[in-house]
């Protein structure tokens, strides 16, 4: 299950993508990190993207066995605005809330399908157009390499169909993580060496808990095996308490009328003792 924090993080909507270039030469890129990842908001160059924007979002996991979905829809732009501040092959994220965001009744697309699973999923809007998430205690969705599928009639939002292949869950060998906090040393690169994947992206998540979430986020191809945290990627995040995800994520966006949707699925990395990749750290 997932800690508090990120708990706090997964309550939030979701994100989209339009940009514009910042006072101190940042973009700032139409995201948030909830069920949306920054990174689900396309490249912050962008420009000609869609204004509205949509999230069909999975995570499942076989150790424990768990699983979530979701979806959102937002016209105008996505809920959250943030900053982007690359550093190779990381950028942190500083986000606020865009106002007017969570007006109610909400868009929609009618009932979205979600097939190709261990079980079929039907995620069903509320009367204020917003969709409750289906969480599953003790079933996973995939073993990874099945073909996900959603679909929706369209209402609000348009019609729509998009696939993508499930990932791969991945074994983290190193470095070796505590059960406690993780101490870590943003002067100091961290070596990371995993296996499983080969066509997903590793996606490492630390984070800090703000009025505005702030997030660093650093993209690996699963293919690699291997990778380094660059101390001056971490040294872009403040000292003190945070907290750290580790997955391996395919997904894919679709262009419909004057809306992007994308689909994305998230599996949770492991460690050799079958610990889940995720927990409390401390940025020293």
């Amino acid at each position: 299950m997932r800690l508090a924090p990120l708990l706090l993080l997964v309550s939030l909507t979701s994100c989209g993508g339009s940009s514009a270039t910042t006072p101190d030469g940042g973009s700032a890129t139409d995201a948030s990190p909830s069920d949306a990842r920054p990174s689900d908001a396309g490249p912050s160059s962008d420009a000609a993207a869609p204004a509205n924007v949509g999230f069909i979002t999975l995570l499942s996991d076989t150790a424990p066995a768990h699983a979530r979905a979701s979806a959102t829809f937002l016209t105008g732009g996505p809920a959250y605005l943030c900053t982007e501040q690359p550093s190779g092959p990381c950028i942190l994220y500083r986000c606020t809330p865009r106002p007017g965001a969570s007006t109610r009744p909400a868009p929609h697309a009618g009932v979205v399908q979600l097939t190709g699973l261990t079980q079929p999923l039907s995620l069903t809007p509320a009367t204020d157009g917003s969709y409750p998430a289906s969480i599953l205690q003790t079933t996973s969705l995939w073993a990874g390499g099945e073909t996900l599928t959603a679909s929706a009639p369209g209402a609000s939002v348009p019609a729509f169909t998009t696939s993508v292949t499930t990932p791969r869950r991945i074994t983290l060998s190193a470095p070796t993580l505590p059960t406690g906090d993780w101490m870590i040393d943003r002067a100091q690169p961290i070596a990371l060496t995993w296996s499983g994947a080969t066509a997903e992206d590793i996606i490492v998540t630390l984070g800090v808990i703000t009025l505005g979430p702030l997030e660093l986020e650093c993209v690996f191809p699963a293919s690699a095996g291997s990778a380094t945290l660059p101390a001056a990627a971490l040294g872009l995040l403040p000292a003190g308490d945070a907290y750290y995800t580790m997955v391996s994520r395919t997904r894919r966006q679709l262009d419909v009328s004057d809306w992007r949707i994308t689909l994305r699925a998230d599996t949770d990395a492991i460690l050799p003792d079958a610990r889940l990749v995720e927990g409390q750290a401390v940025l020293r």
